[in-house]
């Protein structure tokens, strides 16, 4: 069957961030308890959110310190949250191990696959990298696609050489678990292809100097909040480009206006609200 996709990994990230301000003012260890929780069912939503819980825990030592953050949570307190959180994911830890013979978070679109997007993440605008997939998902052979690749490069004024590079990554790591036509062995090659999604992104990676990961990790975060539009990604390119800006100034003043009550929390003494 096929079941009408509904996104809830924003829904439940929000009760995330108001279950980390509530836990940090009362410092109840039941709170940071909760706080683990919520998390866990944001990780088991989206598994991309599985190291969400971690990072909170390193801005909490790292962060409340340098600006001076009052009743800061304890070390017990931060244990809670880490024990809570993998507690949570237990019962699909469970069923996986039973069903894969191994212990992993999601078959696929694990944090392989996200680590191997993010290598790869605002290299291009939107609109090429959809170009690109499309491409390499409707040419299967090799000397077809790179010739298509090259006429896209030159069009773009763009060097072929990293397209040519994240099309051969993308056909070579899909064509890992499209292979087998048995169900079963299907889903187990998914596990084995979001490991190889995590080894060749952390190559990707590896080969980039620090300046242009920064710089495409500014350019990044911006493109995937702006992504966030309530708009089919089917139809998004569609849409007119006037209508995309109108969403994307609204949530520009969206974040001036956090980013304004963060200062204002700053400034009364409440940091870590902050």
């Amino acid at each position: 069957y096929e079941i009408p996709k509904r996104d809830w990994s924003s829904d439940v990230c929000s009760s995330d961030l108001w279950a980390a301000v509530r836990a940090i003012q009362n410092q109840r260890t039941s709170s940071f308890v909760v706080l683990g929780v919520v998390a866990g069912l944001t990780a088991l939503s989206r598994p991309v959110f599985a190291l969400f819980p971690v990072g909170l825990v390193m801005v909490g030592l790292v962060f409340f310190p340098l600006t001076g953050a009052k009743h800061r949570p304890t070390l017990g307190s931060w244990a809670a949250l880490l024990v809570a959180f993998p507690v949570t994911m237990l019962p699909w830890f469970t069923y996986n191990y039973v069903n894969l013979g191994e212990l992993t978070l999601s078959p696929a679109g694990g944090m392989g696959r996200g680590t191997w997007e993010g290598s790869w993440q605002a290299t291009w605008s939107g609109r090429l990298q959809a170009e690109l997939t499309t491409v390499a998902e409707t040419t299967d052979d090799r000397v077809s696609l790179d010739d298509k690749i090259r006429v896209i490069a030159g069009r773009e004024h763009l060097p072929p050489e990293p397209m040519l590079d994240y099309v051969h990554q993308w056909q070579d790591i899909r064509r890992i678990w499209t292979t087998p036509t048995d169900p079963r062995e299907r889903m187990t090659a998914r596990v084995a292809a979001d490991r190889e999604y995590m080894r060749v992104g952390l190559e990707n990676l590896r080969q980039q100097p620090v300046s242009s990961i920064a710089r495409r990790l500014a350019r990044g975060v911006f493109i995937l909040w702006a992504g966030e539009i309530p708009i089919r990604q089917s139809d998004v390119n569609a849409t007119p480009t006037v209508v995309i800006r109108a969403i994307w100034a609204i949530q520009a003043m969206l974040v001036v206006a956090a980013i304004v009550g963060a200062i204002a929390l700053v400034r009364t003494g409440r940091a870590a609200e902050g």
